[in-house]
Parts: C-alpha cells; structure tokens; sequence
C-alpha cells in the first residue's frame, strides 16, 4: 500500500495558491500520483479542512484526522503544511525505494519507514505539533526532481511567488505547440489573467471558453460590416479571444479541472469562432466589391472548414495519439512525416491573428481569405497523410 500524508494543521495549509489552498493542491495532487491511501492531518484545522475537502466532488471522500493515525505499508510520503507541491514529484516519490534511510525530494516532501512517522494501531495518538521539524531533522537522502515547482508558502508574499512559478512552468510546457509570438506576449497576457481569474472568480475553463467564443462572434460581427475601421477592430478582437483561449486550458491545469469534454468543448469552439470569423471576413468582402469572387469563395471555404473540423476531431481528439512519435525518425517516410507534423503545428499556432491584425491595418484582409480558402484542403490532406504514415519510423 501506498500512502499519502499530508500535514494540515498550520494556517499556511489554508492559503491559496492558483486558486486551490494547499492542502487541496496536495491532495490532489496525491489522487493523480496513484496513492491508494491519502490521509490529511489536520489538528486545530481539522473542521475547517473536512468542509473544505468534503464540498469538492474531487476530494469529498479524502480521510482527514486530527492527529496522526496508524499508518502501514512500506513506506510513507509526507508532505508538509507550508509547502507547494505537484504531481510529478509526489508521482516520484511513490515509487522510489527507501534505501536504509528516509528521502527528501526537493527539500519539501519527504518519504519515511512509517514507523518513523506515526504510531502503531495500538499506541497512543502522537500530536503533530513539530512532527516535519522532527522527521526534517533526520539524517535523509535528498532526491531532485527537474522542472517541478516544489516551494515553501507562508505568507502573501510567497503565494504571489509560488502562483509565479507554477505559471511559467506552464508557458514552457506550452512552448512545444505555441508559436513564438503565442509563447512570448499571448501566454503572459493570459498566464497574468488567468491568476487574477481563479484569485478572484470562481469561473470554471468551459465559462471562459464561452467567453472567449462570445468574444470571438462578436469579432466576426465587426469583420462582417466591411469598413476599414470595422476590420481592423475585429481583427484586435480576434486577437484578444485568442488570448483568453489560453485561459480556459491554464485556469484548467491551475485548478486540476482538466477534462475530456473540455478539451472536446475548446476544440469545437475554436472551430465555431473560426468559421464565423471567416464567414464575417466573407460578408466584408462583398460588402466592399460587391463583383468580387466572394461567393464562390465562401463556398469554398465552407468545405474546406468540414473538412479539416472533421479531420481535426478525428485525429487529434477521438484518437490523439496518432502524431506521437518515439524518438528521432529513422526512415526517410519518418522524417518527412516528423516535418509535416512540425508545419502543422506551425499552421495550429495562434500567431496567425497577428498576420490577420497586420493585413487589416494595411487594409489587405482579402490576402488572407484567398489563401485560407484553399489552404484548409491542404491542412485536412496533411492530417489524412501523417495518419496513414503513423507506423512510419
């Protein structure tokens, strides 16, 4: 049996932190690490910490106590009351193998023989007053875990700090699939407002993503009136529904939100904003050369948007696996399947609504139509070619 103690009995456990106190963010961390057992320590907070816990779905059936219990296994991690801990570390700590003394990972989880912790089924309860000061002290093995956020929060000051880092840990796991432009203005204007989102609301991601949508109908509104001004107003609101796109995923990972449906609902949303900016674009258009070949190009474009939307859900959501790869390609069909899934990402970015943003200003919007036009084909064909080459090596 694997077990999970988390301490609670201080104030700092109760400080929030991306929107989650500490003790939630510990607990659920310590579901997605695969515990079978999680207990929560609570002492003098032990009301307030079942209340909290027990009014989230998530966690309502989490075992708090105030004071220590039996604890029995192998082994158990600890984690303290003033410290910001995620799932990779406690996934590692898990797993790892006591070698004749106790680990401590990252200086803030520790995992010990449970005797060392608590006491047996038929000793007396143990106060926890000083219990991760005494287990700190001992002679342990200190174990890194890269690219994790691992820190101590006990006052305002460090909440601000940890919520910092637990962002940028965010904008480079994004780097992979962001743009440059995404990665280095999108995600900070909208890493700063999902802070203040999950600080001060208690908006879910799929209400931001009905945001973000709403925003993204109004924008093709204006692009649909066909005046300069309009133009470029959608296009810098397209931009900003882009930036709070990232917001829905982010206050997700923040608040351990994410979910099948939600990405399921972003994906089609985005789609849905898509073909309406586009169709507004279209309406623009013609309104500005009612003789121009708009018509035929919206008819165009439509079928272009079925296609890569039912490419798009098919591979990348109903089987995203597909485009993983296992390593460095070591065919010639490999590398250039690994090329073609480098320029789709490119295409998928979100720096496309700075091209559009610029277009606009210079008054040259109907650029971008012609090439969207024909270019979803190309996209929809590419996703079609790197599915029938995936057992390309």
């Amino acid at each position: 049996m694997t077990t999970a103690l988390v301490l609670a009995d201080q104030s700092t456990s109760l400080l929030r932190v991306g929107g989650l106190t500490l003790v939630q963010r510990a607990v659920l961390s310590a579901i997605r690490a695969d515990y079978d057992r999680i207990v929560v320590a609570a002492g003098e907070n032990f009301e307030d910490v079942r209340a909290l816990l027990r009014g989230d779905e998530r966690t309502h059936s989490i075992e708090v106590c105030r004071s220590l219990p039996p604890l029995y296994g192998a082994q158990v991690t600890v984690v303290p009351p003033d410290r910001l801990v995620t799932t990779g570390t406690l996934r590692q700590a898990r797993t790892f193998a006591l070698n004749g003394k106790p680990a401590v990972f990252n200086q803030s989880v520790g995992v010990y023989a449970p005797e060392l912790v608590a006491p047996s089924a038929d000793s007396s309860p143990e106060p926890l007053g000083g219990l991760w000061a005494r287990l700190h002290q001992r002679d342990s093995e200190p174990v890194t875990v890269e690219s994790e956020v691992n820190l101590p929060v006990t006052d305002t000051a460090s909440v601000a700090l940890a919520e910092q880092a637990l962002c940028e840990k965010m904008r480079r796991d994004s780097a992979v699939s962001d743009g440059p432009l995404a990665h280095w203005l999108d995600r900070r204007v909208s890493l700063a407002i999902s802070r203040r989102i999950v600080r001060h609301t208690r908006l879910r991601p799929n209400h931001i993503t009905i945001i973000g949508t709403s925003l993204g109908l109004i924008a093709s509104a204006f692009l649909g009136v066909g005046a300069y001004w309009s133009g470029v107003v959608g296009t810098l609101l397209f931009l900003a529904t882009t930036i709070i796109d990232g917001c829905d995923g982010e206050v997700a990972r923040l608040t351990y939100r994410e979910s099948s449906f939600g990405q399921k609902f972003d994906v089609t949303t985005d789609n849905i904003v898509h073909v309406t900016i586009f169709l507004g674009l279209a309406a623009g258009l013609y309104r500005q050369d009612p003789n121009g070949p708009y018509k035929t190009l919206i008819l165009i474009l439509l079928g272009g948007f079925a296609c890569t939307s039912v490419a798009t859900y098919f591979f990348l959501v109903h089987r995203p696996d597909f485009a993983s790869s296992g390593g460095p390609p070591k065919t010639r069909k490999g590398r250039v399947r690994q090329r073609i899934l480098g320029g789709m990402e490119a295409m998928m970015n979100r720096d496309f609504a700075y091209i559009l943003l610029g277009l606009a200003l210079f008054g040259k919007l109907h650029w971008f139509f012609w090439g969207a036009a024909f270019g979803t084909y190309g996209f929809a064909l590419l996703l079609v070619l790197v599915y029938l080459w995936r057992d390309a090596e």
